[in-house]
């Protein structure tokens, strides 16, 4: 009953948001939690959908899940800790909302400064 309500993590510029949206019932209301304000602040909904952006540090602290019926994060997983991501998956699993999480890879990777590991952890990257 009522608005579907989604928190995107790391929302950057809306990317769940647009490729999601229109596959999911309306009416929907999703928060786009980003530290970058810049980023989330022209994010355009469209019809049958609200969003809204807020600032929060993601890599300190975790939002409160209540009350949200899905939690999404495109590209922003490999940003933080082992220990941080266990954290997340704990407070999901107290909440019970159903996570997704998505990263596109075109198999290019670049790192700097350069290593001697980095081809092995491009080729595993890639074949994950």
């Amino acid at each position: 009953a009522g608005p579907l309500r989604i928190l995107d993590l790391g929302a950057g510029t809306g990317s769940n948001l647009r490729a999601l949206a229109p596959g999911l019932p309306t009416p929907q209301i999703w928060t786009l939690a980003d530290n970058d304000p810049g980023l989330t602040g022209g994010v355009r909904a469209p019809d049958g959908v609200e969003a809204h952006a807020i600032e929060v540090d993601l890599a300190s602290a975790l939002p409160d899940f209540a009350g949200y019926d899905l939690v999404t994060a495109a590209a922003f997983l490999d940003l933080v800790s082992g220990d941080w991501t266990a954290r997340l998956a704990e407070a999901l699993g107290r909440a019970r909302v159903p996570f997704l999480a998505v990263l596109s890879v075109d198999g290019t990777a670049a790192f700097d400064p350069a290593h001697p590991l980095d081809p092995v952890v491009r080729e595993a990257v890639n074949a994950h």
